[in-house]
């Protein structure tokens, strides 16, 4: 046998051995996603009250079925955003991906509000204030739209109201763009945005900053000397207008103050000072334990402030979870106006969570395991309000609040 029939045997071989060796490898992969996948489903199906309410158990797999047709195309980041998806596909915001323990310390410095479907920057690093008050055209060379869809797709949600709160709060962040296809090349933020008068547009490159030069446009409370408590919760009280807001952020206990004492010192100063308008606001509140709520409101439903006219609760697209249980509660039990949009949470809701780990990627889930109905027989799958109120963009742009110019002039 000639050197040349030998060569060309060993490049065969080598050939051969190199496609078995690719394959063991992808099938290896796939085995391993496969007994996650199969994990994740059982688990759930365990653990939750009722995974197939909006999505059928076939539906569901197929959603997993379809990672592993494109696995050999996806880095293992990329792997557990389209679980996010797959979960997503539930509809059910306390069943989801724990996102923080897969999103980086990158951001971009910019706030972003959906209004009238609508993409707009309502705030912005200084060294791109032209940006400010803008409505995005295209984002990455993606329209506004295709993006808001992409990222959606990943967030778990109940109703389109806290949809649209996820999708901007993930806009921010750098890895909603590298981990779905949405990044630019240079993974720099790329906007386009209409100008002033609506026929022309300007490009403007955002870069990547950490979470400390990020997070200071992503806060909307106003903290002031006035306040008195802590940030979960706290009273201002505007003498002028003789009105008390109790800025309900969280249903968090903090370690320095009690709810029971900063309840019972709320309720003092009202009985010492002249409050004819009480304000609730819930409109920041995602939740959490809504045992600490039931103090406020007992005292509130024996107060004088219960009554038509004398208290307003205002809500909106973050107020989720047990921030929502006191929308209804209030809804329901007081005489209280809702002012504002509709709640991000639904009254009817899964919650508490059980957090389960696959065994070979050790993708980290949050399982609902219990169900509530705070509303019963109410159509709605948001609280409405009984005055709509919605922020317009030039509300945005001359620093106007039309849900306290409501309370004051009503």
């Amino acid at each position: 046998m000639n050197k040349k029939y030998i060569v060309m045997i060993l490049i065969v071989f080598i050939m051969i051995y190199t496609g078995v060796s690719y394959l063991t490898r992808t099938t290896e992969k796939e085995k391993l996603l496969q007994e996650d996948f199969e994990f994740i489903i059982s688990e759930i199906e365990g653990l939750h009250p009722n995974p197939y309410r909006v999505i059928s158990k076939e539906s569901f797999r197929k959603e997993f079925d379809s990672i592993l047709s494109k696995v050999d195309e996806l880095n293992e980041q990329e792997v557990v955003f389209e679980v996010a998806s797959a979960v997503a596909s539930l509809k059910d915001g306390h069943t989801s991906l724990v996102w923080q323990k897969y999103l980086t310390d990158r951001f971009y410095p910019i706030q972003f509000k959906i209004i009238k479907d609508k993409l707009y920057v309502i705030n912005v690093s200084q060294a791109y204030d032209g940006l400010r008050f803008k409505e995005v055209v295209t984002i990455n060379g993606h329209t506004s739209r295709e993006v808001i869809e992409k990222i959606s797709s990943y967030c778990s949600y109940e109703n389109k109201y806290y949809k649209e709160f996820l999708v901007e709060s993930r806009l921010v962040y750098y890895d909603f763009y590298k981990n779905t296809g949405l990044s630019s090349e240079s993974n720099e933020l790329v906007l386009e945005v209409k100008n002033e008068t609506g026929n022309s547009s300007s490009e403007y490159v955002l870069p990547v900053v950490n979470r400390e030069k990020a997070s200071e446009f992503g806060n909307n409370f106003i903290w002031t000397k006035n306040h008195q408590g802590v940030f979960y919760y706290n009273y201002e009280y505007d003498e002028i207008n003789e009105i008390l807001t109790f800025n309900y952020n969280h249903c968090i206990e903090d370690e320095s103050l009690s709810f029971i004492e900063f309840n019972n010192d709320l309720w003092s100063f009202i009985e010492l000072n002249e409050v004819e308008t009480i304000v609730i606001d819930l409109s920041r509140n995602p939740g959490g334990n809504s045992i600490y709520f039931k103090a406020f409101l007992d005292d509130f439903l024996k107060s004088d402030l219960n009554k038509e006219g004398k208290a307003y609760v205002i809500i909106g697209n973050q107020n989720y979870s047990a921030g929502t249980e006191a929308a209804a509660k209030l809804k329901q039990l007081t005489t209280a106006t809702l002012i504002g949009e509709p709640t991000g949470g639904s009254p009817r809701m899964f919650g508490n969570r059980s957090f389960i780990k696959s065994p070979n990627m050790e993708i980290e889930i949050k399982v609902a395991i219990d169900s509530f109905d705070n509303y019963p027989n109410y159509k709605h799958d948001a609280i409405m309000p009984d005055v709509l109120i919605e922020k317009t963009i030039n509300d945005y742009k001359n620093d106007k609040n039309p849900i306290t110019n409501y309370i004051i002039k009503d």
